[in-house]
């Protein structure tokens, strides 16, 4: 994760973060700011949606721009 994260803020490449319960994401985000503080963090949001809110999850990240999507999903058992 850090060299991922080094290599976006050198190269000025956003990330979307997606994933985890709610406030997970939006936490990572705000924490590597903190390291990082030119990174560019296009989006964070968690990974509790149902089916039916797919397509407008994938829209938000496709108009974000994001270079790296970063994926916290867990596979259900």
């Amino acid at each position: 994760m850090p060299h991922i994260c080094e290599a976006a803020q050198t190269q000025g490449v956003s990330i979307y973060f997606l994933g985890a319960k709610p406030g997970v994401a939006i936490g990572a985000a705000k924490n590597l700011r903190k390291q990082y503080p030119m990174i560019r963090i296009a989006g964070a949001e968690h990974g509790y949606f149902d089916q039916s809110e797919a397509t407008k999850v994938i829209k938000r990240i496709n108009q974000s721009n994001a270079g790296i999507l970063l994926l916290a999903m867990g596979s259900p058992v």
